[in-house]
């Protein structure tokens, strides 16, 4: 099993979990941007900005997945402007989904992490699956 396997594994792990308790889970995506930042930069900056129940994974070359259990939107927010602003010398790029209230049954919040992800830009590098602006 691959890492990206394993850190997607994980996710679902968490998802399974924040729905039988009825608890916020968000789901972050730090990608190294246009500079192309390799993911071991990128682990080491945003495991810096975690608090220990937050699940910071490799996903790719250049991305790093993050799980914040217990986490609404404001929470994830706050964190994922922390961790932005910690790579801003790279360009860091970022998406995020959350589950206020424990995600649904048929949720991807991983997927809605990265069509998130997928309309930051360097003018915007933080998105939120669902928001115009932030």
């Amino acid at each position: 099993m691959n890492v990206r396997q394993l850190a997607e594994e994980r996710v679902q792990y968490e998802i399974v979990r924040a729905r039988r308790y009825k608890v916020p889970l968000s789901i972050l995506v730090v990608s190294g941007g246009t500079e192309g930042t390799p993911e071991p930069q990128i682990l080491e900056e945003v495991a810096n900005q975690a608090r220990g129940a937050d699940v910071v994974l490799p996903y790719t070359a250049n991305m790093v997945l993050v799980v914040l259990t217990h986490t609404g939107l404001d929470g994830a927010l706050c964190f994922a402007r922390r961790a932005v602003d910690a790579l801003a010398d790279v360009g860091a790029l970022a998406g995020l989904s959350t589950a206020p209230s424990g995600p649904s049954e048929g949720t991807d919040l991983l997927r809605e992490a990265m069509e998130a992800l997928a309309e930051a830009s360097a003018d915007d590098p933080l998105r939120t699956y669902g928001e115009q602006e932030l």
